[in-house]
């Protein structure tokens, strides 16, 4: 996975600000990986299946079946800048 260089920061500005419930402190754009899951597969461009599923308390995690769903507006769209 690449690094995001928050050079860019315009390109998540509007997923910055609608991620209102992290407790991580955006660990995903500083460089962290306290909140950085690893993503399975994106469906439809907007529903990111974790892989494997999250043991850390996360208010973006949502349990599908057997799958993990993250629902967080910042690390969707730096898995489409990044891995795109």
């Amino acid at each position: 996975m690449q690094t995001f260089i928050l050079d860019d920061c315009d390109k998540i500005k509007k997923e910055f600000f609608a991620a209102t419930k992290c407790r991580n402190d955006y660990s995903c754009l500083t460089g962290g990986t306290a909140c950085t899951c690893k993503v399975s597969n994106l469906m439809a461009g907007k529903i990111l299946f974790m892989e494997p599923m999250p043991t850390r308390p996360c208010e973006y995690k949502i349990s599908f079946g057997t799958s993990t769903i993250c629902n967080c507006p910042v690390r969707r769209k730096l898995y489409q800048l990044l891995e795109a």
